[in-house]
């Protein structure tokens, strides 16, 4: 065979390698469009790894949750530059990966996993993880980890009338959390409102009162101590 056809047989083959190459990358990332990493699954078009995860008791941080790209996107991009993940829950540890009432979603996008509750804890009781919530990989677990009862009370902040709103609205959602958990039917969980507002100064005035402690509506180290003395034993997360 002449020069001419050894170089026709090898531009021919080079088009097949490279038609095969491509369908290689197609079904490496399903749904990817031309901006996807290449090398790692993602159903969802979430441009970050489908990983699943086994019931191995670490915690992850659960950044959002859903059915559907639509319903986690938002959440994705607000976390981009963190290493993000994300799970089928039917092909995973079998915990809670969404609200505590309600059906299981099929996805859930995460942070960690991490070896204990501490880390994870820290990040979620801050501003930008307001939403987000801790769950450990544990079989049939069906409640959220309480962070108020992980961290050091000596890092929870004093609450009172008149603080900055926005930097304290997560640990006033802990607070009514604890409140309610306490006694839902003194204060319920349509109180959960994140606004340290009069039902809850008065609700912490009645527990002062009780305990008893100094009335004063401000909820300091002791009166966490005590709210975590009284809740804590309770959970099993």
């Amino acid at each position: 065979m002449g020069v001419g056809g050894h170089r026709g047989r090898a531009l021919l083959v080079a088009a097949v390698l490279g038609i095969v190459a491509g369908l290689t990358t197609a079904f490496v990332v399903p749904g990817g469009g031309d901006n996807s990493p290449v090398g790692f699954a993602d159903p969802l078009d979430l441009r970050i790894p489908l990983k699943n995860l086994d019931c191995t008791d670490q915690a992850i941080l659960v950044i959002s949750y859903g059915n559907s790209q639509p319903a986690m996107s938002g959440d994705v991009a607000d976390n981009s530059g963190s290493d993000l993940h994300y799970l089928r829950t039917d092909r995973s540890c079998p915990t809670i990966y969404g609200a505590e009432v309600g059906p299981t979603p099929e996805y859930a996008a995460y942070l960690g996993p991490y070896d204990d509750l501490a880390e994870p804890c820290a990040e979620r009781l801050t501003p930008a993880h307001r939403g987000d919530f801790v769950t450990r990989l544990r079989a049939l677990n069906d409640i959220h980890v309480q962070c108020a009862c992980v961290l050091p009370v000596t890092t929870f902040p004093e609450l009172t009338t008149g603080m900055d709103i926005d930097a304290n609205v997560i640990w006033v959602r802990t607070l009514q959390g604890l409140l309610s958990d306490l006694d839902p039917g003194l204060f319920h969980k349509e109180d959960i409102t994140g606004i340290y507002d009069q039902t809850t100064v008065d609700r912490v005035r009645a527990i002062q009162t009780d305990a008893p402690m100094t009335v004063t509506g401000v909820v300091g180290t002791r009166f966490w101590k005590y709210l975590r003395a009284k809740n804590c034993k309770t959970y099993d997360f």
